[in-house]
């Protein structure tokens, strides 16, 4: 897994409003072990949806080998060319 955001950089770039930690938090004990007391926490919802769809499509896209892809989609094609020639020859069979 890699962190696509909430980086400390984008809570300054953004501008994004910090919350506290909640202490009912399961999670909360060992983010202030982590980070400290007084780290600033935001929602993911608070970054901008067009850089988090950036972020998600860039780090897709990144790992896509587009060769294979494009391959696979061309053998693909031509399997789907098969399956449709068949049903057509069934569908014009002589019925006994």
């Amino acid at each position: 897994m890699i962190r696509l955001a909430i980086h400390p950089e984008d809570i300054r770039g953004f501008r994004l409003p910090p919350q506290t930690i909640k202490p009912k938090d399961s999670r909360a004990a060992s983010f202030k072990k982590r980070f400290g007391t007084r780290a600033h926490t935001v929602e993911l919802d608070a970054l901008p949806v067009e850089e988090l769809r950036r972020r998600v499509r860039e780090a897709i896209e990144a790992r896509i080998d587009f060769e294979s892809w494009e391959r696979q989609a061309a053998v693909q094609a031509v399997e789907l060319k098969c399956i449709a020639d068949f049903a057509d020859r069934v569908k014009h069979l002589r019925q006994i």
